[in-house]
């Protein structure tokens, strides 16, 4: 297993390798709008970006300071009693806050129930100018280091939890993924999710290959998109195990 597992890092690194050489362009993708923190300033985002995309997940996979660096900005309220104002245009209001064991189903929805780490609010998004408002939950996931890799069990739980929280709204509008540089963690799992919905037409291909073609995709739309070969051996694995239990 040993001798596998070193074979399919080196494959990786190499597949990586190829995919680096891709002149990405910068389209946004429909399906998953992504950011770093600080590419939209925080009354753009409420103003122009969750209400007008209709968003109402929002996936951020970051703590807020990671090793004595920000990496999020703090835009959501810490308290219902005390609602954060932007910039004097909007009121963003904490209508509840819960772990994973407390939003999620131990039975339907037994891997995101056991999810480590992760946070999930309801927030409220007021405009103070015009009568409009806007509510969103926010999944928090704190335990995935940035460059890093993430065990299996928790990113199919962060897929299980993504699934259960889009069902809860008969549109399923896009779902707004971020972490701090919107490319390593994001993508992953992003990637993840896309496998998912391609398991039937990428069955016949190798697990490497399935996640090659993910990720070349995704950067046509964001370059640099799934950031380590680590990063790229989790979705080949990912794909593997997709494969084993269709």
């Amino acid at each position: 297993m040993a001798g596998a597992e070193a074979t399919l890092c080196q494959e990786a690194y190499q597949l990586l390798a190829r995919l680096n050489t891709i002149d990405a362009q910068r389209v946004g993708d429909p399906e998953f709008p992504t950011t770093q923190f600080d590419e939209f300033p925080a009354a753009n985002r409420y103003a122009n970006v969750y209400p007008s995309q209709k968003i109402n997940v929002l996936v951020n996979l970051t703590p807020l300071v990671e090793h004595g660096f920000p990496k999020s900005d703090q835009y959501w309220p810490t308290s219902p009693s005390e609602p954060l104002t932007v910039d004097h245009l909007w009121k963003v209001s904490l209508l509840s806050e819960k772990d994973a064991h407390d939003s999620f189903d131990a039975e339907s929805a037994s891997l995101a129930h056991n999810v480590p780490h992760l946070r999930v609010r309801h927030l409220r998004i007021e405009s103070l100018v015009h009568d409009r408002q806007h509510e969103v939950t926010q999944m928090h996931f704190e335990g995935w280091p940035d460059h890093g890799v993430l065990d299996l069990q928790v990113l199919f739980g962060l897929l299980e939890a993504m699934h259960a929280l889009q069902s809860r709204s008969a549109e399923r509008p896009p779902v707004w993924v971020h972490c701090s540089a919107g490319i390593g963690r994001s993508g992953t799992l992003i990637g993840a999710y896309l496998l998912q919905q391609r398991a039937e037409t990428l069955a016949s291909q190798q697990p490497l290959s399935m996640a090659g073609d993910v990720t070349a995709h995704m950067r046509k739309y964001r370059a640099g998109t799934v950031q380590t070969s680590g990063q790229l051996v989790v979705l080949a694995l990912a794909a593997a195990k997709m494969q084993a239990t269709r």
